[in-house]
């Protein structure tokens, strides 16, 4: 017996590596530029055929030193940091008319240029290609580089982000969203965060980490909203991404836990399922399939499909200012957060998705094996397909986006809070205080899944 005791750990182990072995995937592949080009929907173009491109307009994305040391001949210098204000100052001079002139971006490597792609074609240019490989190529295939300043730069409006004015009742819907909405969700979250500290059964625990990973991310949220400056990509915004995404993971897990070992019975062999009547035979006495987990196996199949739509999606990098009763807030998000959160996510979620089926694969009781890879891939699905909605519903009206991601989230904390106080003798969570004071040194491990409504042992 003593020897068999690393085994669970070594199990443990072995399960987390196929996540693992996901993750460092995406990553090797999010280092190609090929594979960069087709996430951000850029076309690439070799320095020689770039020479045949008639009429196309150069911008050049490194700074105006670099540019004035040697640059393409009639290249315009447009630092990457200016690029969205600049071209919406030019679209607005266009009065708005979006341009078929073939735009080449092209900086020194190659990688910024693809970066920078969506930007342009989210400001009417409809023709939009890279140089591949960047200044670097283009001066080892022999390429000549012309110094001196830039010859129309001083016509361009120097500003980092495009400017929104906002009506009073847009202000209004705006302050909602970050000055009532948010403080509350989160009020509500850290409660339910206390309430579920003693809780001892695995559901409840799951839960309460769900709730916690929401308020983590949500306070970064909240420091990004408040402390956000524009032209800035600041990593605390894909940190909320992240808490989102475990929050999408770990409370529908909770509520499945608490659903299944107390009304459903489906995982545990010594219960009858709920749906036995519409099986008639179960799996758990006679050597039969089972429906619900056939339907399981579908299910697991068709969400990996859905966690795909936001890739049909053009990523909109979008970042406008505006002004909410005489503070100055910025709306929108940065290409790398679209690249994460629309290109990154909805393909590790498809791919956990997948090995999910794998793992269910068999006989019914694969099931909890299967359970922590399934709800990784919803919540890396849930999250991104709630982003894509709300960035190409509200193209022109960022703060729409904010207010309804706001309220969504307010809705569901406020479920998981209302679900707990209504039921708060049947989880448990009243005894399990009192026993926790009573008897802190008693093993409560399963405590509350089993309880009566009353709280008698």
């Amino acid at each position: 017996m003593a020897g068999s005791t690393p085994r669970p750990r070594r199990a443990a182990s072995m399960r987390g590596r196929p996540v693992l072995a996901v993750i460092a995937l995406a990553l090797a592949l999010g280092g190609c530029d090929r594979v960069l080009a087709i996430a951000v929907g850029a076309r690439p173009v070799q320095p020689a055929a770039l020479r045949q491109l008639s009429g196309a307009q150069i911008v050049d994305l490194r700074s105006r030193h670099d540019h004035a040391a040697g640059h393409l001949a009639g290249s315009l210098s447009v630092p990457w940091v200016e690029l969205d204000g600049q071209l919406a100052w030019a679209r607005a001079r266009r009065g708005g008319a979006a341009s078929d002139r073939p735009l080449v971006l092209v900086d020194e490597t190659g990688r910024d240029a693809l970066l920078a792609a969506p930007t342009a074609r989210l400001h009417g240019h409809g023709q939009v290609y890279t140089l591949a490989g960047g200044v670097r190529r283009w001066r080892a295939e022999g390429g000549k580089l012309q110094p001196g300043p830039a010859p129309v730069a001083a016509s361009l409006e120097r500003i980092a982000h495009p400017v929104q004015e906002l009506t009073r009742g847009q202000q209004l819907v705006a302050f909602l969203s970050g000055g009532v909405i948010k403080p509350t969700y989160m009020l509500v979250a850290l409660l339910i965060v206390l309430a579920l500290r003693r809780a001892r059964a695995p559901a409840l625990r799951v839960l309460r980490h769900g709730v916690l990973w929401f308020f983590v991310g949500e306070a970064f949220c909240a420091i990004n909203f408040y402390f956000h400056r524009p032209g800035a990509v600041y990593f605390i915004d894909l940190l909320h991404g992240v808490g989102m995404v475990a929050m999408s993971a770990l409370i529908p897990w909770g509520l499945y836990r608490l659903l299944d070992d107390r009304v459903l019975h489906f995982s545990d062999p010594a219960e009858r399922c709920v749906v036995q009547r519409l099986c008639g035979r179960c799996w758990k006495r006679d050597p039969v399939r089972c429906g619900p987990h056939d339907l399981m196996l579908l299910l697991v199949v068709g969400l990996a499909v859905i966690s795909l739509i936001p890739l049909s999606s053009d990523l909109r990098p979008a970042q406008v200012v505006s002004t909410v009763f005489g503070s100055s807030v910025d709306y929108g998000a940065p290409i790398i957060n679209h690249l994460v959160e629309l290109r990154a996510y909805p393909v590790l979620g498809a791919l956990t998705l997948l090995l999910t089926f794998v793992l269910l694969w068999g006989e019914p009781r694969s099931v909890r094996r299967a359970e922590p890879f399934f709800f990784v891939g919803f919540g890396l699905m849930a999250y991104p397909l709630l982003r894509s909605l709300l960035v190409n519903t509200f193209r022109g009206e960022l703060y729409w986006s904010d207010f309804w991601e706001e309220l969504t989230e307010l809705v569901l904390i406020v479920a998981v809070g209302a679900l707990l106080l209504v039921f708060r003798r049947q989880l448990g969570l009243q005894r399990e205080a009192g026993a926790a004071s009573a008897d802190p040194g008693k093993d409560g491990e399963g405590a509350g899944e089993g309880a009566p409504p009353g709280g008698a042992a």
